[in-house]
């Protein structure tokens, strides 16, 4: 079973470099990841394994 993370802003996920290394590692991994109501899911065999709050992150979003 997968763990689960949640950070509520992005100044508790202080290093951005590393969340776009793990969103990318997701990707080519085939995981399944979804942004909706200002919620990054990253999803594995349909339970979600980290959920960010992506509200303040306007780089990762544009």
């Amino acid at each position: 079973m997968c763990g689960f993370l949640n950070v509520n802003n992005s100044s508790d996920f202080l290093d951005l470099e590393l969340f776009m290394d793990l969103v990318n590692i997701c990707m080519k991994l085939s995981i399944i990841t979804r942004a909706r109501n200002s919620q990054l899911s990253i999803e594995v065999n349909g339970s979600i394994s980290m959920q960010i709050d992506i509200t303040d992150l306007d780089t990762f979003l544009t």
